[in-house]
């Protein structure tokens, strides 16, 4: 019911619910105590970012993550894409923090999981930098560096998104079964909308389910392949990260006798 609340509101006023919630918020921490803000941080970034959304817009979990993250550091840094095998470098440098103060790192909320220097991370310059090594799409999500005494945190907002391309060409036969495969993966995860000859499919005869990674919709079947069924299907990938964009790879399915 707040939702819809929120919508109309945005019909009325030309703001977005999105920006209602920014407002909304930031007016709320000023009087919520910062660990329940915490724990509200941790719960929609790993629980509610599942709920069903469409295409092109962002997910309430992620979303609601992301506002949360503005109002309990006063900023978010990133979002920082990961590059599969390089390193990232996160700095946390706030001057509310004095010279002898003890820097944490943790990674989404796990406070009985504090960030220690292995093979996989190295904490440099008294701790104020984190170096992520070798990174690969298990190393997304939200970072935070912090302080005790006085008391400071810093969140840092970690992505990982790949669409391989499909092959620019399928040939098969009439009556064949015919199955594409969109090589989608992504932390948060993103959604998969698939498209014929540019427009949205909407057939009843088209099967849906999720590819290797569990992205949802990136594979497509269809049984009895037609000659109208012929034509080029592109599959559409939308980011959490990057709701207004979109990226898309496409093949020409060829139905032959």
């Amino acid at each position: 019911q707040v939702r819809k609340v929120l919508q109309v509101f945005s019909q009325i006023t030309g703001t977005t619910y999105l920006q209602w919630l920014v407002l909304i918020y930031r007016t709320l921490g000023e009087s919520i105590p910062q660990m329940f803000l915490q724990w509200l941080i941790l719960i929609s970034f790993n629980v509610l970012r599942f709920v069903p959304r469409s295409p092109n817009k962002m997910s309430w979990g992620y979303g609601l993550s992301i506002l949360l993250a503005l109002v309990y550091t006063g900023a978010a840094e990133g979002p920082y894409k990961i590059t599969p095998g390089s390193a990232l470098l996160l700095t946390c440098n706030d001057t509310k923090i004095g010279v002898d103060a003890y820097v944490e790192w943790i990674k989404d909320g796990e406070d009985d999981n504090m960030l220690k220097a292995d093979n996989k991370y190295e904490l440099l310059a008294d701790r104020y930098k984190l170096n992520i090594m070798d990174t690969g799409p298990d190393d997304a999500g939200f970072y935070e560096c912090r302080n005790k005494s006085p008391q400071f945190t810093m969140q840092f907002s970690v992505f990982y998104f790949n669409l391989e391309n499909m092959e620019p060409v399928m040939t098969v036969t009439e009556n064949d079964v015919v199955e594409l495969k969109c090589l989608a993966n992504g932390k948060p995860i993103p959604t998969v909308q698939w498209l014929k000859d540019g427009k949205k499919l909407n057939d009843s005869k088209y099967e849906y389910k999720a590819n290797e990674n569990l992205i949802s919709n990136a594979e497509l079947s269809f049984k009895n392949a037609t000659k109208k069924d012929g034509g080029n299907y592109t599959c559409q990938v939308f980011s959490d990260v990057e709701p207004d964009k979109h990226f898309s790879t496409s093949t020409y399915v060829c139905v032959c006798k």
